[in-house]
């Protein structure tokens, strides 16, 4: 219904440009009478009651006040173009309308983004597109049954759970994704490098040491030294050495184990890994991340065409919360 009154309206706009290009309300018609006056002189010319030049060249000419302002005085130059421009914006507001779909409540306040680069790779484990939530959001919004579909070959993924403090080596509890005001999920075809779609978190970088990740993970896990200053309870005799192994470290990685003693290589051990850097920071104030890592479990490399392609992002009640075109 909404696409069909924004085809009218097109037309609407059309025929009304193209009769003011051609005159409008300046054509003698438009000001002359129902009679024309009777010929009484040899030569007088037969005009309309109310004299349409003098309503238009006289002093009292409402219309250079009231229609300059709307009317282009030139109007042979530019209304057609204007009218075909006008038309064409319509028709393809049209088409958006029609490829849309059913707008979801979600609509402006979850947005659907992708990079072209990234969707025509040949490796599924390179393919992402972004969901991200609005600041303007009023809270939390569950994405549980919500699905990607392919509009060019209808193949379609639904967004999987997700952990909300992941751990390396365990078996982790997934939940229904939810995302909150100003969070993203980046959401990738193939698999998880770690087995589990994960929120990032303050100590996400260490993951990176012996997984690839696209895009890269943030390299922004705590200061080496601040983790050494305020948990190291080594030996005062052992203490410099530790500490300048530690310095020589770099963030998110484990630093060598220098040998300084048994106490600084344990501390290292336990200290300078994901798992221990989740262990002594989960508490942190600033300790999760805003953005998400979805994984659809993909191995082939077609689930999205590589170019000529729309996806839609629907909501549980199937209506079309964003699309994108590539």
């Amino acid at each position: 219904m909404k696409a069909d009154a924004l085809f009218f309206l097109a037309i609407f706009v059309f025929i009304f440009v193209a009769w003011v290009s051609t005159g409008g309300p300046k054509r003698p018609i438009s000001f002359a009478g129902p009679f024309i006056t009777p010929v009484t002189n040899t030569g007088q010319e037969q005009e309309g009651y109310g004299s349409w030049r003098a309503a238009l060249e006289g002093e009292d000419n409402w219309w250079n006040g009231a229609w300059s302002g709307f009317v282009d005085h030139n109007p042979r130059e530019s209304s057609i173009g204007q009218a075909q421009e006008d038309l064409a914006d319509a028709q393809r507001a049209l088409q958006e309308a029609r490829l849309f779909g059913p707008a979801s409540v979600y609509k402006d306040i979850v947005t659907l983004s992708a990079n072209t680069g990234a969707l025509a790779a040949d490796d599924p484990d390179e393919e992402y597109l972004t969901i991200s939530v609005s600041g303007r959001a009023e809270g939390p919004i569950s994405m549980s049954g919500w699905r990607l579909v392919s509009v060019r070959t209808k193949e379609s993924a639904t967004l999987p759970s997700a952990v909300s403090v992941f751990r390396s080596g365990s078996v982790n509890q997934t939940t229904p994704l939810a995302l909150s005001p100003g969070e993203r999920a980046i959401v990738s075809t193939g698999r998880s490098p770690v087995g589990a779609s994960f929120r990032e978190n303050s100590c996400s970088g260490y993951l990176s040491a012996r997984q690839d990740f696209v895009p890269e993970l943030a390299k922004s896990c705590p200061s080496p030294m601040d983790d050494f200053e305020r948990f190291y309870s080594g030996s005062a005799s052992d203490y410099q050495a530790c500490k300048t192994a530690v310095q020589n470290g770099t963030r998110c990685e484990r630093p060598s184990q220098g040998g300084a003693s048994n106490a600084c290589d344990n501390f290292i051990r336990e200290h300078y890994s994901y798992n221990g850097c989740v262990t002594y920071h989960a508490s942190d104030r600033n300790f999760f991340g805003s953005t998400w890592r979805l994984y659809l479990g993909e191995s082939r490399d077609d689930l999205w065409p590589t170019r000529n392609e729309t996806i839609k992002l629907l909501d549980a009640a199937g209506n079309t919360v964003d699309i994108v075109t590539y």
